[in-house]
């Protein structure tokens, strides 16, 4: 939409354009050439001299007025025609930009989105065929070294263990790809604490990271409080984040919207348009910024809670997939929710072991894992691959609890698991085999693997009651085991669960962040799934970090 009171260029041209007209009676210095050689047939008599001759010079003076009148409004014209045809091809002059409504259909805070265009895109996405448009986003791509690995350190009241991300990377003896922080949105400030959060940016900098994540938790309000003011405050403080420190940003907005624990939960529709809007503002102010689109694992979908969506509800309804009426493990745990490849950047997931038996100290399962990144009611990665978008565990841990109870069958596997490794670093070990059989615990295929809820931060989950898995047990468990090797023994198997090779062959997975907090929970169970809080525990982890192939930051 143009100014409709402007003139058009084939207008202005016509404007400039002369066409001779007949000389009125009596007119000494009409524009036509006859005209203008009787005036120099005058003006050539002129210097006879006389009355006449002085009559001949204002003539000829009033002439070359006229002469230069004619031009200067021929030039003005043809600039203003020059001016209008510029405009008309949507290029911003200094004294006339192009606003939101000429630019196309574009407003000026939108930048034009990324990604390959979806049908599940909202309706109210924009046009893309303007020549003029705000800043194209540039997101974080997925590194041809490996996984990006990093961890989330501060924010959300949590008990984070490591002082500074700085202290994460001496422990583990790494340079970590990045940090990430829970923050809660604010009405007033966009998010809570923003000097907090630019301060712990500079913590990210000085750690050297390749990028900083943050968690945008619109909490208490819910979605409500995503209004168009703070949509924008949010997106100046990215930006700052951006340009002042230098920080690529992974922004993981209004996470495991598909859950029953968090005010924002199960709302399709109005998460899809409030999504939208929040991209929208980001992209316009902070396109260094990578949005992240992260669902939980449909373990237990769609469960039941304060939050989810009620029976009858036009929510319930837009979650029932198959239209049968009822909201089940048979509807698709992720489209309802899903804003369209043009809004998001990456799609991830949380992925965390607790154990089969709820404050149990077991060794992870291989289908375990599975049932995070290819659960058959919805499997994330094969989601991520439908919309060709990069994929990775945005939040992911395994639980040890220091007060919990370790089965005889955990502590021979982890003791098999250090006489195999005395017996390869010291190539000798007197009256030990020189190969252990694996005894680690493997759920039974002929049972379904019960519904584990994961966890989220600052909001307690009581998962259903599991039904506990069978391990082996072949001989009598070593009293020597000490809690430091059982502890990182369940955090390694994990970590090789989502990185090792074979694994990241199916997957696609190009990004890793672990939960690095202890927790404790109502009742007094204490979760840790932190890798540095024990100096034996980071020891041993730092062992195997550099058997996977990591996207690691440093330069």
């Amino acid at each position: 939409m143009g100014h409709s009171d402007a003139p058009t260029a084939a207008g202005a041209a016509a404007a400039y354009s002369w066409v001779p007209q007949t000389p009125a009676a009596n007119d000494p210095v009409a524009p036509t050439p006859h005209r203008l050689e009787a005036s120099t047939a005058r003006t050539s008599m002129a210097s006879v001299g006389g009355t006449k001759s002085a009559t001949s010079a204002v003539g000829k003076s009033t002439v070359w007025v006229k002469r230069a009148a004619i031009a200067t409004a021929a030039l003005v014209v043809l600039a203003g025609a020059t001016i209008l045809i510029l405009h008309a091809a949507k290029v911003s002059l200094p004294f006339w930009p192009i606003n939101k409504d000429e630019a196309g259909g574009v407003p000026t805070s939108t930048a034009l989105p990324t990604g390959t265009s979806s049908s599940t895109a909202d309706s109210t996405s924009t046009s893309t065929s303007t020549t003029v448009a705000p800043p194209s986003p540039t997101p974080i791509m997925p590194s041809s070294k490996g996984v990006y690995f990093g961890a989330h350190v501060w924010g959300d009241g949590a008990d984070w263990f490591p002082p500074s991300p700085s202290d994460f990377n001496s422990k583990l003896g790494i340079t970590a790809s990045g940090f990430s922080a829970f923050v809660y949105v604010d009405p007033n400030s966009g998010l809570r604490d923003p000097d907090a959060i630019l301060k712990h940016a500079e913590q990210v900098r000085a750690a050297k990271a390749t990028f900083m994540m943050l968690t945008v938790e619109p909490s208490p309000g819910g979605l409500d409080m995503m209004t168009d003011s703070v949509n924008d405050k949010i997106a100046e403080l990215l930006q700052s984040v951006n340009t002042k420190y230098g920080l690529p940003l992974f922004v993981r907005f209004a996470h495991e919207m598909n859950g029953i624990w968090y005010p924002w939960s199960q709302q399709p529709d109005k998460y899809r348009s409030t999504w939208i809007r929040f991209a929208k503002a980001v992209r316009a102010k902070a396109p260094s910024t990578t949005l992240v689109w992260a669902p939980n694992a449909p373990l237990g979908y769609p469960w039941s809670g304060s939050f989810g969506a009620k029976p009858g509800s036009a929510d319930y309804r837009a979650m029932d997939t198959n239209g049968d009426g009822t909201v089940n493990a048979l509807d698709d745990p992720f489209q309802p929710f899903y804003p369209g490849s043009d809004w998001v950047d990456w799609i991830g997931v949380s992925a965390f072991w607790y154990g089969n038996t709820w404050g149990n100290n077991e060794l992870p399962t291989s289908e375990m894992a599975d049932n995070f990144l290819f659960n058959r009611q919805g499997s994330i990665v094969a989601f991520a691959n439908k919309y060709n978008k990069p994929f990775g565990v945005f939040e992911g841990g395994a639980s040890y609890y220091p007060k919990g109870n370790t089965p005889a069958g955990t502590k021979s596997a982890v003791a098999a698991q250090l006489r195999k490794r005395q017996v390869a670093s010291n190539d000798t070990a007197p009256g030990k085999p020189s190969s252990t059989k694996s005894t680690s615990t493997k759920s039974d295929s002929s049972k379904p693997t019960p519904p584990i809820v994961g966890e989220r931060p600052g909001e307690p989950t009581k998962p259903a009651t599991p039904t506990p898995t069978p391990t082996a047990d072949p001989a009598p468990a070593p009293a020597n085991v000490p809690a430091s090797a059982i502890d990182a023994a369940i955090k390694r198997a994990w970590l090789k669960l989502l990185l090792d090779t074979a694994q990241r062959a199916r997957s696609k997975l190009a990004l890793l962040m672990w939960f690095e907090v202890l927790k404790t929970e109502e009742g007094g169970l204490v979760r840790d799934f932190a890798l540095t809080r024990d100096g034996d525990v980071a020891a041993r982890i730092k062992g195997d970090l550099g058997s996977y192939a990591l996207a690691l930051g440093g330069s």
